[in-house]
């Protein structure tokens, strides 16, 4: 699970997005 720490935690990918 990769969190993006752009201060949008909505958004979760499992993949290399």
């Amino acid at each position: 699970m990769a969190d993006y720490g752009d201060g949008n935690k909505l958004r979760r990918s499992t993949a290399t997005d």
